[in-house]
C-alpha cells in the first residue's frame, strides 16, 4: 500500500549501438540503484558514459532540448557545435567543483569561448535562421553565466547529451 502516493524511480543508460549489451544493462541497473537511494525517491537517473544525471520526474523541461534538436535538423546548428557546448559545460563544471584550487587558466574562459562562438555563428545570418539561432544561444547563455551553480550545469549536460543522441544518424 502506497498511501495514495505512487513513487517511481528509474535508471536509464544510453550507449552507442555497438556497445556490449552487458555494459548497458549493468549501467542501467546501477543507475536505478542510485535513483532508489535518493531521499524522496521519485527520481530518474540517466547514465551517459561516465557521468550520472539525477532529476525529479517533473523537473525535466524539454524546451531547450527541442530547440537544439530543431536547430540541428533545420541545418543552422551542427552536431559538432553541440559537442563544443558539452566541452564548454565540462570546463564550467571543473571550475565550479575545484573552487580556489589550481586549474589551468583556460578552464576559467568558458564564458569567453561561448561568447566568441556565439558572435561567430550569428555573424552573417539573416531572417528566420538568425532568430532561431539567437533563441538557442540565449537559452544556453543562462547556463553559462558565471553565477550558475553546479546543479544547473549538470542538468545542461544531460540536455546537451540527449540532444546529441536525438540528432544522431544511424
Amino acid at each position: 500500500y502506497t498511501g495514495g502516493v505512487l513513487r517511481f524511480s528509474a535508471g536509464l543508460a544510453l550507449f552507442k549501438p555497438r556497445a556490449p549489451l552487458k555494459w548497458a544493462v549493468k549501467s542501467a541497473d546501477d543507475a536505478l540503484f542510485y535513483a532508489k537511494q535518493q531521499a524522496g525517491k521519485d527520481k530518474l537517473c540517466l547514465y551517459l558514459g561516465d557521468e550520472k544525471f539525477l532529476i525529479n520526474w517533473g523537473e525535466y523541461d524539454s524546451g531547450l532540448e527541442n530547440l537544439l534538436v530543431g536547430a540541428v535538423k533545420s541545418g543552422i546548428l551542427s552536431r559538432s557545435r553541440i559537442n563544443r557546448f558539452i566541452n564548454l559545460r565540462n570546463m564550467a563544471v571543473r571550475t565550479k567543483e575545484k573552487g580556489k584550487e589550481k586549474l589551468a587558466l583556460k578552464n576559467y574562459l568558458y564564458v569567453s569561448y561561448f561568447r566568441y562562438i556565439q558572435n561567430r555563428d550569428l555573424r552573417g545570418k539573416k531572417g528566420r535562421n538568425l532568430e532561431e539561432l539567437e533563441k538557442v544561444y540565449n537559452a544556453l547563455m543562462s547556463y553559462f553565466a558565471s553565477d550558475v551553480d553546479a546543479g544547473n550545469l549538470k542538468y545542461l549536460g544531460m540536455v546537451l547529451n540527449i540532444s546529441l543522441i536525438r540528432t544522431r544518424r544511424c
